[in-house]
């Protein structure tokens, strides 16, 4: 077994990727979750702790994957939170998709470990294979403790900068595959209004490379009538809002905003039970 010793706070689509791959790569992995029912879906030899805190003190690296800032703060600074149990050898992971704002009070406050923000991309495919990347910001010295742990549960890593930067790119990219899901959507339901074939539309923008990654999984949700959830409307809606509230103001990001937050509100899904592409579906019932 490896002795390195790894939490994972928060067992979401990401978080119980990365503990089920650790696990598989022989790592000592400790786990919490806010609701006992995912500790079902590990697989293979692990921890349950009581409390984050009580990972924190068990572990000497551990990531916190939850869903928002809330959540984050709770596990972080909460009555039994990771900075109550952590130590000054240990170093900890902002890995959830959360605002600059919490971010930097998070840095701010006096603690006793390292931290480091490594947000995640990759869908649920990603985590479940360890084909993530990491968008990471912080010591360099401190990232480079962890690489052993990264390679087990992604693909590439980059590196952009202090503590915080890899929070800033990933909220810039998921505002950035928000437009394009939200582009890509609208000109499906526009062919199909004036009589073109959506299948035959797609598979021509598609090959004419006028379909990024993202797009494409609105063209995915044109064609299937039952995707798989990959990443939650309510979740892309949030990471949009803190985008919006992190960089310089613009037209577009705002009316990105305005459009996902109303497809939100019209499905009432939560964070995580309808797929984000639903913004397709929405958009179509508004023309």
């Amino acid at each position: 077994m490896n002795k390195i010793k790894v939490g994972v706070a928060g067992l979401g689509i990401m978080g119980m990727g990365i503990a089920n791959n650790l696990i598989q790569a022989e790592f000592e992995v400790i786990v919490w979750n806010r609701s006992s029912g995912k500790y079902k879906n590990i697989v293979g030899a692990h921890t349950v702790a009581k409390t984050p805190s009580e990972l924190a003190s068990l572990s000497d690296i551990f990531f916190e994957v939850t869903s928002d800032d809330d959540s984050s703060r709770e596990v972080w600074i909460g009555k039994e939170g990771l900075l109550k149990g952590s130590t000054n050898d240990s170093i900890g992971i902002v890995s959830s998709t959360v605002s600059s704002d919490w971010l930097d009070e998070l840095d701010s406050i006096e603690k006793n470990l390292r931290i480091i923000d490594a947000p995640l991309t990759g869908s649920r495919k990603g985590a479940e294979t360890g084909n993530l990347t990491l968008l990471l910001g912080g010591d360099e010295e401190t990232i480079a403790e962890c690489s052993e742990v990264f390679e087990v549960i992604s693909a590439k890593q980059f590196i952009f900068g202090g503590i915080g930067a890899g929070t800033k790119f990933k909220l810039i990219l998921n505002l950035l595959q928000g437009t394009h899901i939200a582009a890509m959507s609208q000109a499906l339901i526009q062919a199909e209004q004036v009589g073109l074939s959506v299948d035959h539309t797609a598979n021509a923008l598609m090959s004419l490379g006028s379909a990024s990654p993202a797009g494409s999984l609105a063209v995915e949700e044109a064609l299937s009538p039952n995707p798989q959830v990959q990443f939650g409307l309510g979740m892309v809606t949030k990471d949009i809002s803190y985008a919006n509230r992190a960089l310089p103001s613009s037209e577009l990001s705002d009316a990105v905003e305005t459009l996902f937050t109303k497809a939100a509100e019209f499905y009432s899904g939560g964070y995580s039970d309808v797929n984000w592409t639903k913004v397709y579906e929405y958009i179509k019932t508004q023309s």
